[in-house]
């Protein structure tokens, strides 16, 4: 749901741009925004192929970080994947303004350049969104591996497992 609020969102955001502003896009700015979505895609794609699991125990801990992970890997590749053909349509399609509707002499337009960057620039928020959710995975799973760990030596210490000093 959220997606498709975004996407309407951009949609909407871009009717406006091209309807009532003389700002376009050139391929330059298509270019700028494809490489640093690239970048935020390498970055978060190697949080993910790095990700560590050492120290859980727990079978049951184990498959569910490892399905939030697969999940977080997929959507990352997907919404590059779309980036990908958004940048390619961007720099192949020579239709940019086109024009919806005339209402009294006033020109409703849509601009595909403006489209495409808008669409860019919403996967990079994806991707620092999918990020920050990594992040606090990777937070989570520290905070509790240490709890348990801690658990485990204070209840060795209350049974007299422990070194004297």
């Amino acid at each position: 749901m959220r997606k498709s609020m975004a996407i309407l969102f951009m949609i909407l955001s871009t009717f406006v741009f091209s309807s009532f502003t003389g700002v376009k896009p050139d391929n330059l700015f298509l270019n700028t925004c494809f490489t640093v979505s690239s970048i935020v895609f390498s970055v978060g794609l190697s949080l993910i192929v790095t990700f560590n699991l050492t120290g859980i125990k727990n079978r049951y801990y184990i498959e569910k970080i490892r399905d939030v992970i697969h999940n977080m890997r997929n959507k990352f590749i997907s919404y590059f994947f779309m980036v990908v053909i958004i940048y390619l349509f961007g720099n192949y399609m020579n239709i940019n303004n086109i024009k919806i509707i005339s209402i009294s002499g006033f020109d409703i337009m849509f601009d595909l350049s403006t489209f495409f960057c808008m669409m860019i620039i919403l996967s990079v928020a994806y991707f620092i969104v999918n990020f920050l959710e990594m992040q606090k995975l990777n937070e989570d799973i520290f905070d509790r591996v240490n709890r348990e760990l801690s658990e485990n030596e204070n209840k060795n210490i209350f049974k007299g497992n422990h070194l004297s000093t």
